[in-house]
């Protein structure tokens, strides 16, 4: 937030999103099973890195939401993904408000579902964490943006489900596209950029790829009334 005050960006940014995995964990955890450990040695170790990240994540929304000037204007959602200790089984269910209570408190913070549809500046935008497109990466020849594009045109959005990632029995309807939306952003992508998927020479959806941020310490801001992203490294 302070970088995007000395670049004179502040006034322009109006919608923060959290996605990807914003939890730290520890190595060799499946962290979907997060409860199944209590009562281990390293428990105590998961539950300090949850709970830590969650109060810096808190703080961060609170600030960003919490000027008096922009109180009309900006808005933050928080999307799990299935490296957070939170039940894993797709589509995964929301982050409870007490997660993040004083951000959440201020009521123009919300918590989506893993994937998640959603409008933003009256734009239809699908938000995917980006785990499913490198789990089917992991089962074929395919880079990432050519899984992508094979889960938007099936309309499959956990193709590998329940195979290799685990998704709730029963009724899947939700892990069907049911029509595309204006744009796609897509997280744990091998490089933070933007392009046009086409079909036929036809563009079907503008797609936003963030990179993990600690790889390049960088972010990515979109511009939804140009339909242009630029990513800026934070040094």
């Amino acid at each position: 937030l302070n970088f995007l005050d000395h670049q004179n960006k502040a006034n322009e940014f109006q919608s923060l999103l959290l996605f990807g995995g914003i939890i730290g964990t520890v190595k060799n955890l499946n962290p979907g099973m997060y409860g199944s450990y209590l009562g281990e040695e390293r428990f105590s170790q998961v539950k300090t890195n949850f709970t830590t990240s969650c109060k810096i994540v808190d703080i961060l929304l609170s600030k960003f939401l919490g000027p008096e000037k922009f109180k009309q204007m900006r808005s933050a959602f928080v999307c799990p993904a299935i490296t957070d200790p939170h039940p894993s089984l797709m589509p995964q269910k929301p982050f409870s408000k007490y997660v993040m209570p004083s951000a959440f408190s201020q009521s123009r913070l919300t918590f989506l579902q893993n994937p998640a549809g959603v409008l933003i500046s009256s734009t239809s935008v699908l938000i995917l964490d980006g785990l499913n497109v490198r789990d089917l990466c992991n089962q074929t020849n395919l880079t990432f943006e050519e899984s992508l594009k094979l889960i938007l045109l099936s309309r499959q959005l956990v193709p590998t489900a329940p195979n290799t990632i685990d998704a709730h029995p029963g009724n899947s309807d939700e892990l069907i596209l049911k029509s595309f939306p204006t744009v796609v952003i897509v997280g744990n992508s091998d490089k933070s950029k933007a392009e046009t998927i086409e079909k036929k020479k036809k563009k079907i959806v503008n797609v936003v790829y963030v990179q993990e941020f600690k790889k390049d310490r960088s972010v990515v801001i979109y511009d939804f009334a140009s339909k242009t992203a630029e990513v800026i490294e934070i040094k």
